[in-house]
């Protein structure tokens, strides 16, 4: 009996530290993201304002904000479609 106490004890400890890093890479890809796209916005609007490049800085500032645009509205899609599959089990 106390082998399996021991066994379900280091099951849990595993799925834990599963869980913890997890959520770590997520809110690390998270913010790596959203330094990127101020980055990105940042280039595009200086090139927009402070250069004669308005093309090059419009085009970036428009991609990038497609870009940021097109993956909320894809996370949106998702989790009504992950909703969806719950409610239907």
């Amino acid at each position: 009996m106390k082998m399996a106490e021991r066994e379900q004890e280091h099951r849990h400890k595993m799925e834990d530290t599963i869980v913890r890093k997890e959520s770590f890479e997520k809110r690390a890809g998270l913010i790596f993201a959203f330094f990127l796209a101020i980055s990105a916005m940042g280039t595009a609007s200086y090139l927009l304002i402070f250069t004669d490049k308005s093309w090059p800085g419009l085009t970036m500032f428009i991609v990038q904000f497609v870009g940021l645009a097109g993956a909320f509205l894809g996370a949106q899609i998702l989790k009504r479609s992950d909703k969806d599959e719950e409610s239907e089990d």
